[in-house]
């Protein structure tokens, strides 16, 4: 059995129950819609598929774009780690979507709600369903549209894509020392009337390495 891009042949270094898990976990994302589901079987998945450098094979078989991959198992790492598990459930019952950056405590468009109304420490499932109901309502109604750039959103998120969208401008930038020096100047100055800052001295800072984008889009080596 093979999926596209994908020879399962080349699982023999799993054993045979692993195997037969491999794929059927690729099966189940491709016709999976919810993100926390999809990002759960990506974690088994690297887990067992990164070590011997299979991981992003499988990973096209899903048909799941890189970004959105590591978005979901990073969105699906935290909520292991900041909620309970009957919350989890009854979130992926809803197939809420949740996303993260890598090195980020965010749980998505859900994060300041689920700060605002934490989840029972135990329960029923119809305690966790009914929390979840509270939840979404404490988030309030999606926007679409226009409406839908006023949405508060991750900064941590929101510095990361404009770094990174930052970094492949400047490299079209003229080489010339002066010239770019001159435009992140006047940068600096957009940004600070932008954010209406007063006048003052700034340092650089240390750019994380997972916000460079020359590893990949999610700051993972090739491998992971």
């Amino acid at each position: 059995m093979g999926f596209e891009g994908f020879d399962a042949k080349e699982l023999a270094f799993l054993s045979p129950s692993d195997q037969a898990t491999t794929l059927e976990y690729i099966e189940e994302i491709k016709n999976s819609n919810s993100s926390l589901y999809i990002g759960k079987r990506l974690v088994w998945l690297q887990t067992k598929l990164a070590p011997y450098g299979m991981f992003n094979t499988a990973l096209r078989a899903t048909r799941v774009v890189v970004r959105t991959a590591y978005a979901y198992m990073y969105g699906y790492r935290n909520a292991v780690e900041l909620l309970p598990e009957g919350a989890i459930e009854a979130m992926t019952d809803r197939k809420l979507v949740i996303t993260a950056a890598r090195n980020t405590k965010s749980l998505g468009i859900y994060t300041d709600a689920v700060a605002q109304l934490p989840p029972p420490a135990t329960g029923t499932p119809a305690t966790y369903t009914k929390w979840v109901d509270a939840m979404i309502e404490k988030k309030g109604k999606r926007l679409r549209g226009n409406m839908a750039n006023r949405v508060p959103k991750d900064p941590e998120m929101v510095l990361l894509e404009m770094y990174r969208f930052l970094e492949r401008q400047s490299r079209r930038l003229p080489p010339r020392p002066q010239t770019r020096a001159a435009f992140a100047r006047q940068l600096i100055g957009l940004i600070m009337e932008q954010f209406d800052l007063e006048a003052q001295k700034f340092t650089p800072l240390k750019i994380p390495d997972t916000f460079r984008s020359s590893r990949n889009r999610y700051g993972v080596g090739p491998g992971n």
